[in-house]
């Protein structure tokens, strides 16, 4: 589902535009990185497991995202930091028996379609997206964040941490 409300969507432009950022649309939709414990990472999850963390992931309205073209940014925790969605997030995963889950974090894919930029249009962008205290900000020129292709809404990592993946993909700004 959509990360931005149709008003969110709107005044983010508005404040891109009143940055003087060329911003001609922009769309975002969360996606989950589930972290699998020690022995889980060899076996993966059952399907019965699959099934109960798809329903936990699904939450709030069911608006589908605009589809933008774009460069993306992909507004994730700093790095070493542990948000306080995934804390709970990952506790309410253990009481449904969710045991294989070590970590459960959602990130936030934004694209951004503009006029061709420089870094420090793309860099001013980034600024407007996120809260530089408590995330960090990935940036992939490109149609789309490519983990929203592979497993919807969440993708489950077996090899590396969480944000690794993430920070393996992208170049962190």
């Amino acid at each position: 589902s959509s990360a931005l409300s149709s008003f969110r969507r709107q005044r983010l432009l508005a404040d891109l535009g009143a940055a003087g950022q060329p911003v001609r649309d922009v769309s975002a939709s969360y996606v989950h990185l589930v972290e699998l414990n020690g022995e889980a990472k060899a076996e993966g999850l059952t399907p019965a497991e699959h099934e109960v963390l798809q329903k936990l992931l699904t939450y709030g309205p069911t608006q589908a995202s605009e589809t933008v073209t774009g460069v993306s940014y992909v507004v994730a925790p700093r790095p070493g930091t542990l948000s306080p969605w995934s804390s709970k997030a990952t506790d309410i995963a253990k009481i449904c028996g969710l045991a294989k889950i070590r970590r459960i974090e959602r990130v936030v894919a934004y694209t951004v379609a503009a006029a061709p930029s420089a870094a420090s249009d793309r860099d001013a962008i980034a600024a407007k997206l996120h809260d530089r205290m408590t995330q960090a900000v990935l940036i992939q020129q490109g149609l789309g964040f490519p983990l929203r292709h592979l497993i919807h809404p969440f993708l489950c990592i077996r090899q590396r941490n969480v944000l690794q993946i993430l920070f393996l993909l992208f170049c962190l700004r």
